[in-house]
């Protein structure tokens, strides 16, 4: 009988996928599913397998960084993340001095993301813990 296996690759694991492919051989069916855009409100879209940003339908240009501090707490709402947790996730760097670096890039994607940067609606400071994504998802398989 055969078997199922269901994984998940981000961009930076396909060398992982290309890898397990070989291993498995001819014999198996890979299929690949693109990543979920994700939709939430105050018209936010965040397209992963291009690496787009829309607000209102208009793209927004943002950096490697940019992205991926967006892209990261996106995909975790709600959920605090220290700088240096964010630095590890998107640097791929140990986070030694990353308070500037992140910091720096978060009040970039603010001033490109948010209507009001003073009063962000999208990514919030936890005061002494880090920054959350807040707004509710809408629909992710619109």
């Amino acid at each position: 009988m055969g078997k199922i296996l269901v994984a998940t690759f981000n961009e930076d694991e396909d060398l992982v996928l290309d890898r397990v492919i070989s291993v498995l051989g001819k014999d198996c069916l890979i299929e690949s599913h693109p990543a979920a855009v994700l939709y939430f409100e105050h018209e936010l879209e965040i397209h992963p397998q291009h690496h787009r940003v829309l607000i209102a339908r208009k793209e927004v240009a943002l950096s490697h960084h940019e992205y991926g501090i967006l892209y990261f707490l996106a995909r975790h709402p709600g959920w605090v993340f220290s700088k240096e947790q964010i630095f590890e996730e998107v640097w791929h760097l140990e986070s030694d001095s990353c308070f500037s670096a992140v910091a720096n890039t978060m009040s970039r994607l603010r001033k490109k993301i948010e209507p009001n940067p003073q009063f962000p609606i999208y990514i919030q400071t936890v005061p002494g813990h880090g920054y959350k994504f807040c707004p509710q998802s809408s629909n992710n398989n619109k």
